[in-house]
């Protein structure tokens, strides 16, 4: 699901130091269910993993089929929003939490009167091998940090995040759990 390199995009200084934010995020959403307003002619629940794309510093998007997916960082807050605005009056999915979180719950969490409610998603993005952040966890581990050296960090839950780091030449394959900041 990668792209084979790593792009870099316009700078979110909310969550990422100057030249680290990541051109692509990817959203994983699971257990979205139908509601007892879902209609045959209706998609299936848009659970699965889905690159977005940067559109503007602090905002990445995905449109396909009668869905929109959204993450967006402002003003000290996180959301992360499914979308159906010509089909489906309410939002899919829909969560706001503090800036820079990576793991969201959906406010729609009862059937009747929706379409969709239920699930999580897990918003997760690779790093560059200059960044701080992961030349930080590779001087802890005593590992090379080379152009081969990658990171990746995605969240296990509300409280905690994995770092997992790798490095092909040296045959390293390193997952961290690691509570957030």
């Amino acid at each position: 699901m990668y792209p084979d390199d790593f792009e870099l995009g316009n700078d979110c200084l909310a969550c990422w130091a100057a030249g680290e934010t990541p051109k692509y995020i990817y959203a994983n959403f699971a257990n979205i269910k139908k509601g007892y307003d879902w209609l045959p002619w209706l998609p299936e629940p848009p659970n699965g993993l889905f690159q977005l794309e940067q559109l503007t510093p602090c905002l990445w998007q995905l449109s396909f089929g009668i869905f929109a997916i959204e993450f967006s960082i402002s003003a000290g807050n996180s959301i992360t929003k499914i979308s159906s605005p010509a089909t489906i009056p309410e939002d899919i999915f829909e969560n706001s939490r503090a800036a820079c979180a990576w793991f969201f719950e959906n406010d729609n969490n009862w059937p009747a009167g929706v379409d969709f409610y239920g699930g999580f998603c897990q918003v997760f993005f690779r790093t560059l091998s200059n960044s701080p952040s992961l030349q930080k966890h590779c001087n802890l581990l005593n590992i090379k940090n080379d152009e081969n050296t990658f990171a990746d960090f995605f969240p296990v839950d509300a409280d905690n995040t994995v770092v997992r780091i790798a490095s092909i030449p040296e045959s390293i394959n390193i997952k961290i759990k690691r509570e957030q900041p």
